[in-house]
């Protein structure tokens, strides 16, 4: 257990969490795979402290990573590969976030059937709604780094295969 003093240096909060991930955009996955935190309470969060990782555990900290170490009330915050140096895998992994002292995620997203281009996001952090949880995850064409989610699916027209003899005779069935 963690002593009060030691808690007393760092800002502990709910209302931080993953609301979207990009692990495999078109182009450059070194350049482009980002994890997008949210901070859906009330008051700025402190980030001092807190960390990220995928599902290897090594832990990235967070006000190493932004251009602050606070996170605004109700602000967005991507942050993207060629700073957090955390790898999110083109077929399936993990996104964690950590609050200071945690060695257990206090939010973990998992993720699979990867779809380049496509963003995976929180169903409940579209629109401005408020009641984020971290169990309704969807995947969206629609790729809105430090912004409010947006679900989109584009409706395709199928695709048709068709298969013929190799020879085809006039007149026969």
């Amino acid at each position: 257990e963690v002593s009060l003093a030691a808690k007393a240096g760092y800002d502990f909060s709910n209302d931080i969490f993953i609301t979207e991930i990009l692990p495999n955009p078109e182009g450059d996955d070194a350049k482009l795979e980002f994890i997008e935190i949210h901070n859906a309470g009330q008051r700025p969060v402190n980030l001092i402290g807190w960390s990220l990782s995928n599902e290897d555990g090594k832990k990235k900290a967070l006000d190493n990573l932004a251009t602050s170490s606070v996170i605004s009330a109700g602000e967005y915050l991507a942050l993207y590969r060629p700073k957090t140096k955390i790898v999110l895998h083109n077929d399936q992994g993990e996104a964690r976030l950590f609050e200071p002292l945690a060695d257990k995620p206090l939010r973990l997203v998992k993720y699979q059937e990867v779809k380049e281009g496509w963003s995976y996001v929180n169903t409940n952090n579209t629109n401005n709604k408020t009641n984020i949880t971290n169990d309704e995850w969807i995947w969206s064409e629609a790729v809105t780094p430090g912004a409010v989610n947006v679900i989109k699916a584009v409706n395709r027209a199928p695709e048709a295969a068709f298969s013929f003899p190799a020879e085809i005779l006039v007149g026969q069935p």
